[in-house]
């Protein structure tokens, strides 16, 4: 796997989440160190997502 920021080579993670105290895997770069698991992805995903609120934003005539 290649990391999506610099494209570095990418080794699995175990990561303790602080709250509730579960194990999570993610990725992590070797490269410049940037960590993506599941949850990171998931919001990834919903922020380049096609906003439909984003739609009736009307654009002024020239």
């Amino acid at each position: 796997m290649r990391c999506p920021r610099c494209y570095g080579p990418m080794m699995m993670l175990k990561m303790k989440d602080i709250v509730s105290g579960t194990l999570v895997y993610g990725w992590g770069c070797q490269q410049c160190g940037a960590v993506i698991d599941s949850l990171i992805d998931i919001h990834r995903q919903w922020y380049l997502e096609p906003r439909a609120t984003w739609a009736h934003l009307d654009v002024a005539a020239c």
